[in-house]
This record gives structure tokens, C-alpha cells and sequence, in this order.
């Protein structure tokens, strides 16, 4: 699995965790993200934070959790929505 596949994995991950909790917004963001992520040509992990907020469907905060896991291997709002 490539490092874009995990992100949008992950990201597909809080799309579930968002919809079971009826935030249908926020799923839908996580999940246009995750497309975004997946179809992207290059390495997600090269872009910076401010690159990664000019790609479709990726804002700030998408953008700051997407840093986070290659820098951490883990989202923890991810941690904190399975822990509720």
C-alpha cells in the first residue's frame, strides 16, 4: 500500500467515524479528501501544509491532520473519536 493509500484510508476512516456520529458534513469532507488523496499523481508526503490546502476538497484542517499522520503515523482525532 502506497503512503497516498494509507492517507486516504485514513481519511475514508473519519469519514465513517463522522457519518456514524451523523456529522454528514464532516463525512463528506473526509471523503472528498480521501478521492482527492487517492487519484493525486504524485507523493502526498512531499507537499507541505499550504500545498496540500490547493488541492481540491483539502482545507486547513483536512491539510493539518494529513501533515500530522506522515509525521506521526497516527491522527489522533481518529484516537479520540473511537475512544467516545
Amino acid at each position: 500500500m502506497t503512503e497516498n493509500e494509507e492517507i486516504a484510508e485514513r481519511l475514508n476512516h473519519l469519514n465513517k467515524l463522522h457519518r456514524y456520529r451523523e456529522e454528514v458534513f464532516k463525512a463528506n469532507s473526509y471523503s472528498k479528501a480521501a478521492k482527492t488523496v487517492r487519484e493525486y499523481d504524485g507523493k502526498i508526503e512531499d507537499l507541505s501544509e499550504e500545498e496540500l490546502k490547493d488541492l481540491e476538497g483539502i482545507g486547513e484542517a483536512i491539510a493539518s491532520k494529513i501533515r500530522e499522520f506522515i509525521e506521526t503515523g497516527k491522527i489522533e482525532k481518529i484516537e479520540e473519536l473511537e475512544s467516545e
